[in-house]
This record gives C-alpha cells, structure tokens and sequence, in this order.
C-alpha cells in the first residue's frame, strides 16, 4: 500500500479527526472503520441545507441501514421563549426534516427505536445554511475511543466528538512570526466591515499520533485578537483554528507550529460576497438518474454546486437559473437539498447561497425530478443546457429498465447494486464547459402503438362532426330556408375558425417538440380560443334544443 507523505498524512488527520466526522487520527490504525458512536448525535453544520434547517438521520447498527416511519421528537428553545416541541417522521431514507427553526435557538432530537432512546447533543441553530446529525441504535456500549482529553494551558477541556470544529468556510493556515514567541498562537477575528470584534470565542484544535484530540478556547480583547500560548511545537502535533462570525463557521487549513517563532493567522473574518457565477461549477457530485414511467421518462437530476473562490456566490432574488427540457413535466423539489422552485415551461431556480467550499465541504445541491413524454417512441434525446461548467457527471440507469445510453465521450463504469440489492449501470460523461449542453441519447424505451390513439381521435372528431350535423338538421327541421341558411353560415364560420386555431395549436407544439422556442402565452390563448368555440356550439346547441 502506499503511503502517504508525512505532510499529507498530518492534513489528513486534521481533516477527518476536525473537520468532517470528528474521527481519530491513530497511524495505521487511521484505515479501521469509523467508530460510529464519536459520529451519533454529532451536530454537522452544513451549506446545502437551507437556514434554520435540521436534517435527522435515523438508522439500525449502520448508517446505511435507514430506519423509516420513526417519530422524531425535537426540542426547540429560542431566547427568551419557552421550550416547544415539533415531531416529525422519517422517510423511507430514514431522514425527518425540521425546518424554519429561528436562528440562535437551542434544538435537540429525540428518537425511539426498537425500545431504545437516542437523542443528539443540544446545539443552537446557525444563521446561515442548516445542520445534519445521525441517531444510530443498537450501538456497542462503552465510551468511544479518544473522546475524553485533557485541556493544556490557554484552553479549556474539550467536546466529546468535537463538534466544535465542524465549519463551512475554509481561509489560509496561520503563518510563522518571528516576534512572537515560540509556541504562541495569535489569531485576529473582524465583522464583515473589517471591524475587530472584541470579547469573541476562538477556538484551536489540536492533534496527534497517539490518538488524542484536545481543544483550547480564548476571547478575543479590545483589538480582536486570541492568543494561546504554550502550544507544543513538536513536528507530529497539528492545529486547525475554527470560529463562528455572523453566524458562519469559518476554520483554517491545518498547520504545525513553527519551532523557531510564533505563528499569527490572518484576520479570521466572514467571506466577501459576489453574484458572479463564474465562482461555480458543478462537481463529481453531480448526477442524472434515467428511469421509465409508462409513456415518460423519470429524470432525476443532482447538481452539486462548488465554489473554490474565497468569496460567497450570492445570487440574490435571481438566484441560479437552471433551464431544463421545454417537454419536462410534473416538476418536483427532491430531498433534503437546496431549496428550489420552477420556473414554469423554461427551469428551476435555487436560491440558496454558495459559500467556499473548502477541500473538507461538500457541494450546495439542487436536487429535482421530471417527466419527459416519449410520445410512445422507443427512443428520445435527452439535453441539459448548463451555464456553469460541469465535471465528470455520472449517470444512472437501473438495469432492471434495459435502457441504452449513447453520447459522446460517454463511458462505462463498473456496475453497482443499489440499496435494495438491485443492479444498476453507471455511466460517466466529460468535463461540460459553462455554456454546454449534456446530450445524450436514451434508447430501449417501451415502444407504443399509436394507431389505436389516431383512430380514436379520428373517431372522436367524426362523432362530433356527425353531432353537429345532427343538431343542424334537427334545426332545419323545425326552420325554414333562411333559419338553415343561417345555421348554415354559423357552423361554417365556428368550423373554420376552430380548424385554424387547431392548426396553429399543433404548430406550436411540433416547434416545442424539436426544441424551438415557444410562445408559452400564445399557447395558452389559443387553448383558451378553443374552448371558447366549444362553448358557442354547446350553447347553440342548447338554444336550438329549448327552441324545439
């Protein structure tokens, strides 16, 4: 096996042990499975949920084993406000969401399975994105290990699972300074208009070889500045600063102490802002899932917006725009994603900020689903126009479908079984330049016959026509020369002007079909126009019928 460098090895135990699922850096040991009970109840603050937001996730011995239909019970307690509950239910993915929570409340769930309690740590609802934590049953008894660590000089003791060290934000690892001494740590924390903020809580984590994780916390004095002092400079020993500003958790990259001097991080201060979405781009996280519905084709899309800036997209009230298919319907939000809407006939719109990214953060997803008619064709042309550039997308096809995909530069990657044990063909695209379009074509598709629906719509027509007539003549009866003339003239003009906004009508559609652009409102119009002529036939109808 190869190993890592030890500058690599060092980041990577920051990264798990801190940042990601508060894991334990150990030497060899780094490659066991996870302990799951330094993981269960654990806060995880987290960007692609929106504000005031908790996602719970109930499972049986293992994450993946998700456990459905448990009544969570959470726990709400804003300043100054007595405690409310609000209980909500998992999913078939095990999740129970919580949503609109007022920012700065305390929020703690409780959830019963098979007889066992579980709950998660109390922890206060950030202003900005959402939280996710597990509740795992049926776990070994016994304290984790390297949840329990002594505190050193300029800290106190620290969190079991360290929470604390879960952030969204990533700016640059302190650098060496030469007039400070060595083993000290200075750390400025500023507003987002460049103002020291005094009497402000920092915090450094601290870890090592022999798979401990210790925590030191300091206030910031009148100019904004944390120190610590003391801290070991020993080459095996790595730090990583976390602090929370303006309800954003910012951390910095890991570091070791310089030997020679103090170290002085660069003002800790929440990230500028920007709308321009070159920032973005869609990352491995993106996928498609192709899946067929009787005369559609399901669509299930995730697109993982990443931002390697330093700044925040923030799109505003024009959000990201998303188009999709001219054809797609039935348009639904899916999971516990950003939230998104539709734009109806031309996309989605997310409107959820994106902030840096950082190497240890996922994505901020959108997640939604569609159907595109087949028209009863045994193939159709599948096209996602995307203004950021994409990488490497993965598509997904169950097997059980027998679908054909055909792009290009499209590859076949090693099947895999889904949750359920059932097979499933995945596929990998190129890189998509903002500006492009995914293409592909998917064949195989039930094929139906249409002969049965053109004689039923001929038919039906015929019916009507002979109705009509009928009525006419039963007009012309009761009438005389002049009423039938009259009628006459009447069913004429109602027949032709039908017949021409009929014709326009299917117009339109084959131009939507091909993909051309569409007047969705002179659409509209005309369907309205039509059933105003229907109108005037059934009331002509019933006027000749009261007149008899």
């Amino acid at each position: 096996m190869k190993r890592l460098p030890k500058n690599a090895a060092l980041k990577f135990a920051l990264t798990s042990a801190l940042c990601v699922s508060s894991l334990l850096f150990v030497g060899a040991a780094a490659a066991q499975p996870p302990d799951l009970r330094l993981m269960a109840g654990r806060p995880l603050p987290v960007a692609d949920l929106p504000a005031g937001s908790v996602s719970i996730r109930v499972a049986r011995k293992l994450p993946a084993n998700a456990a459905a239909g448990i009544e969570v019970v959470a726990t709400i307690t804003a300043s100054g406000s007595e405690a409310k509950t609000i209980k909500a239910v998992t999913g078939p993915d095990g999740r129970a969401m919580f949503s609109n929570l007022p920012a700065g409340a305390s929020f703690q769930a409780v959830a019963v399975v098979d007889g066992e309690s579980l709950q998660t740590q109390p922890f206060p609802i950030p202003a900005s994105g959402g939280v996710r934590s597990m509740l795992i049953s049926a776990l070994p008894a016994g304290p984790a290990p390297g949840a329990q660590g002594a505190g050193e000089e300029g800290g106190g003791a620290p969190e079991q699972g360290n929470s604390r060290f879960a952030f969204s934000v990533t700016v640059a690892a302190p650098v060496p300074a030469a007039d400070i001494p060595a083993g000290t740590l200075e750390v400025s924390v500023v507003d987002s208009k460049g103002k020291p903020i005094a009497n402000h809580d920092v915090n450094v984590g601290q870890a090592g070889a022999d798979g401990k994780v210790q925590a030191f916390d300091q206030k910031t004095d009148a100019s904004g500045v944390a120190r610590f002092v003391a801290l070991s400079t020993a080459q095996d020993i790595g730090f990583l600063v976390v602090t929370e500003i303006e309800g954003m958790r910012i951390g910095t990259k890991p570091f070791r102490m310089a030997t020679d001097g103090g170290m002085r991080a660069a003002r800790m201060a929440p990230p500028a802002r920007t709308a321009d979405k070159s920032v973005l781009n869609l990352d491995q996280g993106s996928r498609f899932i192709f899946e067929v519905r009787e005369d559609y084709l399901f669509v299930g899309g995730v697109l993982s917006f990443r931002n390697d800036t330093d700044r925040i997209f923030d799109g505003g009230p024009k959000g990201i725009f998303i188009p999709l298919p001219h054809e797609m319907t039935s348009f639904q939000a899916m999971g516990d994603g950003a939230t998104v809407e539709e734009i109806k006939s031309k996309g989605l719109l997310m409107r959820a900020e994106v902030p840096p990214t950082g190497a240890t953060n996922r994505g901020v997803q959108a997640r939604f689903a569609f159907l595109l008619p087949t028209y009863g064709d045994d193939a159709l042309e599948f096209e996602q126009t995307l203004d950021v550039p994409m990488k490497t997308p993965l598509v997904i096809v169950p097997d059980v479908y027998k679908l054909t995909l055909q792009a290009e530069g499209l590859r076949t990657l090693q099947k895999e079984k889904d949750s359920a044990g059932n097979s499933v063909s995945l596929y990998e695209l190129g890189d998509i330049p903002a500006g492009g379009k995914v293409k592909i074509r998917i064949s195989g598709l039930p094929k139906v016959d249409k002969t049965g629906h053109i004689i039923a719509v001929v038919v039906s027509s015929l019916l009507f026509c002979w109705a009509v007539w009928g009525v006419l003549g039963a007009r012309v009866g009761k009438g005389g020369k002049e009423e039938k003339e009259k009628l006459s003239r009447k069913f004429r003009d109602l027949r032709n002007r039908r017949e021409k906004l009929f014709e326009e009508l299917v117009a339109l559609e084959r131009r939507r079909r091909s993909g051309g652009n569409v007047d969705d409102s002179r659409r509209e119009q005309l369907v309205s126009q039509l059933e105003s002529v229907y109108r005037d036939l059934q009331a002509d109808d019933a006027g000749a019928s009261h007149q008899a």
